[in-house]
């Protein structure tokens, strides 16, 4: 109670406007309500009398409905002060200096006042150990010297500040990668398989993820940030080190008794959620944008299908900068902001849909970090976020957060609807949302598998329901000689065997049309199968939604070439990892290495064969064609 009233008068509104009276006068009345409640609870510092011992049987005698209504109203004493969920979460990272900053945080107010944003997600505990707040409890971070450094020394207060403003306030723990901890704990620290204490990343050392030491100690730090009033925890860095093969091999996790990274991460969460039922908020977890794209845990334990049935907010880092050259079949994903940041929440969003409804499970919200920074030779400036943006809602999404690690976003404002809904700066200075026909066949390869057994599921019942062919009677000897002599007559030059008279012992052949691919533009099936084998028809570079030819250079064409590919042989049942052939047309070979850089994203080694030939032209002046083989295992 003395630390709810101690918050409620320091409180430091001085930041408000008509957009926040109304709220900072419902905050007066609750913290009034609260310290009447207080006072009627607490009967006066001190005051015992004969009643005192009878009041415990007096209330387990009243009835139910009573005391139900007590639990509401001390929750609404305690808690009745945050900022509810917003149904569209449009957050801000505030790193810890910067939240110990009243000049910084009356900057980062201002935004959220003037703008879309309503939630800001406040670091509590680093990677670096050091708590952000100047108070402790904990024995543990005391121990290692995690309070000796506080970022901030009115953390509680900043808190009661963004309430009165109407802002939604989430708290952002860092769980493993806890350097100081690790080395001033060793036996709380992964284990080298020599026995040795230490097993460290480029990071530093980490603690292991099996110790539930280590998950009392993160959920002690949370107790305590959401005793300050935060309306959501926030655990970052749940996952296992991100090292190479060869670093796994060696280290060791003492505890793991055979349970697997995955299932473990998910115990955390699942743990954490337990131990703080009782402040009723959402706990959330960050993870690997990779993750909503690959199959399994992507060998740090964050396993998409777990993790988002498990944690109340699932935040992917879809940053355009961390994908790889060759992810989605972009050379310079940076360079495609919209497209990565819709691809990978589509990916989200679709997995989650199938977990959801194949499972009849509750699942959590998909709410994408968004990448508000210049890096990595990409410069990003107002209508690069807004293609960010723009993605995170045309995949159906509706939340998302800004990562900037300075948490500087003044350039970025410009990107930012207004405080009522109104288009962006960015939007009435002429810019529109992409036109971009989102191709499905770059989607992850879990959801490709998933559709193609529902493809088959579909003709085996169809098969199942369709009534016996009626066996063909066979022609009587007497009258097969009868037609092989009439057509022999009238085609004197073809003997009476020829084989285009006479297919009795030819190879089945079975052809397969892709719904996705292009249509046809002569006389052939996209692709068939002769015994184990798809042979598949040449692809050019068409656009199938609009049947023209995609405008770019032989780079851009040679990936289109690919998907269409890509298309008819996962809806003939099989992967690109089942080539085993391809041809390659070029109409310059000075286009060679082009077109090699963009063909080494679309296979794994071992490579398929390949041939590579020059020609003088093709179907509609494409600058490539590609052919494949494809077997069956």
């Amino acid at each position: 109670m003395t630390h709810a009233n101690t918050r409620t008068g320091t409180s430091i509104c001085t930041w408000t406007n008509a957009r926040t009276s109304t709220r900072t006068g419902a905050s007066a009345v609750l913290a009034a309500v609260a310290l009447l409640l207080t006072v009627a609870a607490c009967g006066g510092e001190g005051r015992k009398d004969a009643g005192a011992q009878a009041a415990p049987n007096a209330a387990r005698a009243r009835p139910p409905v009573d005391r139900a209504a007590d639990s509401v109203a001390a929750w609404r004493a305690k808690f009745g002060h945050r900022v509810p969920r917003p149904d569209s979460v449009r957050a801000l990272y505030v790193n810890a200096w910067a939240a110990g900053s009243r000049s910084r945080m009356a900057a980062l107010i201002a935004i959220a006042d003037s703008t879309e944003i309503n939630a800001f997600v406040i670091d509590v505990k680093e990677s670096d150990t050091f708590l952000a707040y100047d108070s402790t409890s904990i024995p543990l971070a005391k121990e290692i010297g995690a309070d000796q450094r506080p970022a901030t020394t009115w953390l509680p207060a900043l808190v009661d500040t963004l309430q009165a403003h109407g802002i939604y306030s989430v708290a952002r723990i860092v769980v493993l990668q806890v350097r100081q901890l690790a080395e001033r704990k060793p036996e709380l620290a992964i284990r080298h398989v020599n026995g040795a204490s230490g097993a460290t990343t480029k990071g530093g050392a980490w603690v292991n993820p099996y110790d539930r030491r280590v998950w009392d100690y993160n959920v002690a730090i949370a107790r305590e940030a959401l005793d300050m009033g935060f309306s959501e925890l926030q655990w970052d860095y749940v996952r296992f080190p991100d090292v190479t093969a060869r670093m796994r091999t060696v280290m060791h996790y003492p505890g793991s008794n055979g349970v697997s990274r995955a299932e473990n991460i998910r115990n955390f969460i699942r743990y954490s959620k337990e131990k703080l039922r009782d402040f009723q908020v959402p706990v959330t977890a960050d993870v690997f944008g990779l993750v909503t794209h690959l199959e399994g845990d992507v060998d740090i334990g964050q396993h998409w299908e777990t993790v988002i049935s498990t944690a109340d907010v699932v935040l992917p880092m879809v940053y355009p900068s961390h994908y790889s050259a060759g992810l989605y079949g972009f050379p310079r994903p940076i360079a495609k902001p919209y497209e990565i940041v819709r691809l990978a929440t589509a990916d989200a969003m679709e997995r989650t849909r199938f977990v959801r409804d194949s499972a009849k499970v509750a699942v959590g919200e998909v709410m994408p970090w968004l990448e508000a920074m210049s890096i990595r030779g990409a410069s990003y400036g107002p209508a690069e976020l807004r293609q960010q943006i723009q993605g995170v809602y045309d995949a159906g999404a509706k939340s998302w957060a800004l990562w900037n690690p300075g948490s500087r976003y003044a350039e970025f404002v410009g990107a930012l609807r207004t405080a009522r809904g109104t288009p962006s700066p960015i939007e009435r200075s002429g810019w529109t949302a992409p036109q971009w026909t989102l191709p499905r066949e770059r989607l992850s390869k879990v959801i490709a598998a998933r559709e193609r057994r529902a493809r088959a599921d579909s003709v085996a019942a169809a098969l199942s329901r369709a009534p016996p062919r009626r066996r063909r009677r066979p022609v009587p000897p007497r009258r097969r000689n009868r037609q092989q002599q009439t057509l022999a007559e009238h085609h004197p030059t073809s003997p009476p065997h020829s084989p285009s008279l006479h297919r009795t012992h030819a190879m089945p052949r079975h052809h397969v049309e892709s719904p996705r691919g292009p249509a046809a533009i002569g006389p052939y099936s996209h692709a068939v199968w002769a015994g184990d084998l798809l042979y598949c028809s040449g692809q050019t570079p068409i656009d199938p939604a609009v049947g023209k030819l995609i405008e770019g250079d032989v780079e851009a064409q040679t990936h289109r070439a690919f998907d269409n590919l890509q298309a008819v042989v996962e809806d003939a049942g099989l992967t690109m990892d089942d080539v085993i052939k391809c041809n390659v047309y070029l109409t310059d070979m000075a286009n060679f290495p082009q077109m090699n850089a963009a063909y080494l994203t679309r296979f794994a080694r071992p490579f398929p064969a390949r041939t590579t030939v020059a020609v003088a032209g093709l179907p509609l002046g494409a600058l490539v064609e590609i052919e494949l083989v494809a077997k069956r295992s």
